[in-house]
């Protein structure tokens, strides 16, 4: 018999959220699978959202508020997993929302397959004007069952590397023995998904749609690029490059991850471009100037003049 209070903690961050944030709550209240607790962190809005959150704690009691001085996602995150009181740990992001027996069928297979992670597909519902999106509503490439570097392998193999945290269902105890954590810089879940993949977790991936993800105005990926977007960025660069080198015996897996770690680079190229130019600016590339330059076997001078000229 589980010692767990429940049997899955749905971890939700959210930052003035109020035109979005009571979907995303009465999407798990809604779930077919019972038994969920709901932990809402308040990451210091000044809005409606966090009156909005109150009322559904003090209404229900398998729902849990607290607040945080405003201090990124990331950190949120790592409090609610600190709290969590589930056999399994999902995040959800405060503008999505889940389709109404999400939880029953990645429950239900994870218990099945004895899996420290399941994997799932995403529909993306466009509501502003940008040319970004996404599809994560396919992988048909990956098996039913496999080890975290095989499928790390799989996805970038096939340009299919899905990183968003919301995208995975979590054992606790496999997150409680890998003891990795959120950083607190923007794009942290890049920076997990990949850590997290070299901790030999056993993964399942189910290949149905049971997340909605939402693309709107002014959402972390969408929104006007600051200083907090480039420095994620190049923390990214970092953690990649990092995740390259513990990688000795699969030639072919090692090659790709260069090619993921140079993505990472044209990101941060491109981040800097819109970041408005200032004495933080100019530090980050030139710490992003002195990476590239310290290994010039691995990065083209054309990406140094890039980043340069951004």
């Amino acid at each position: 018999m589980e010692s767990n209070e429940f049997k899955i903690s749905v971890i939700i961050p959210f930052y003035n959220e109020e035109l979005y944030l009571e979907d995303a709550i009465v999407s798990i209240l809604q779930q077919t699978l019972k038994d969920i607790e709901i932990i809402l962190i308040d990451d210091g809005s000044t809005d409606n959202s966090s009156q909005i959150a109150k009322k559904y704690a003090k209404e229900y009691t398998n729902v849990v508020y607290i607040r945080q001085n405003n201090s990124g996602q990331g950190i949120a995150r790592n409090k609610g997993m600190k709290m969590a009181r589930g056999r399994y740990i999902y995040f959800l992001d405060s503008d999505d929302y889940l389709v109404r027996d999400a939880m029953e069928k990645v429950y239900t297979v994870a218990k099945k397959n004895n899996s420290d992670i399941v994997t799932f597909n995403s529909r993306v519902d466009k509501y502003d004007t940008s040319e970004f999106i996404v599809d994560y509503s396919n992988r048909e490439f990956l098996r039913e069952n496999m080890m975290g570097i095989e499928y790390l392998y799989e996805s970038l193999k096939h340009n299919k590397f899905y990183i968003p945290v919301w995208l995975y269902f979590y054992d606790i105890e496999f997150l409680k023995k890998s003891n990795i954590q959120f950083e607190s810089v923007l794009y942290e879940d890049r920076i997990f998904t990949m850590q997290i993949l070299f901790e030999k977790p056993k993964i399942t991936y189910q290949n149905k749609i049971l997340h909605c993800r939402r693309i709107r105005e002014l959402s972390t990926m969408t929104q006007k690029k600051s200083i907090k977007h480039l420095e994620g960025a190049y923390t990214n660069i970092i953690r990649s490059y990092d995740a390259y080198l513990r990688i000795n015996e699969n030639v072919e897996l090692k090659n790709l991850m260069l090619e993921f770690v140079r993505r990472n680079i044209n990101i941060f190229i491109g981040v800097a471009r819109l970041v408005e130019n200032n004495n933080d600016k100019k530090i980050l590339k030139a710490k992003g100037q002195n990476f590239l330059l310290s290994h010039p076997n691995l990065f083209s001078l054309k990406k140094i003049i890039k980043l340069r000229l951004a």
